[in-house]
């Protein structure tokens, strides 16, 4: 499926022309991220200014409801491809920390 810029916030377009589909959110199912990593997440997106519009108890419930639609499938692929053990990306094949953003100073970027 693709996002199609007619469909309305909340729908896809699947490849296959047949129309936008509405997205189901599920505020009640669980996801395997936690209430904490969430917090963490928001923080770090608030300390490069990025605009928060939600107070995140208010969003949570709803980022959970969104979440679940994607979670496995993309653990599924971060698992067969090998990808980076990024935060919050999935359970990885072998025992391995998570590995956090490394953000440069302000300025010019490292040589």
């Amino acid at each position: 499926m693709t996002l199609d810029a007619g469909a309305q916030e909340g729908e896809l377009s699947p490849a296959d022309g047949s129309g936008p589909r509405e997205l189901l959110r599920y505020p009640d199912a669980e996801t395997t991220l936690i209430y904490a990593e969430f917090l963490e997440a928001v923080g770090r997106m608030r300390e490069v200014g990025f605009p928060i519009e939600r107070d995140p108890a208010e969003a949570w419930p709803d980022f959970v409801g969104w979440r679940v639609n994607y979670e496995q499938a993309a653990y599924a692929v971060a698992a067969a491809v090998y990808a980076v053990p990024a935060l919050w990306s999935g359970p990885r094949r072998h025992k391995v920390s998570p590995i956090a953003p490394i953000r440069p100073e302000r300025g010019n970027p490292p040589r």
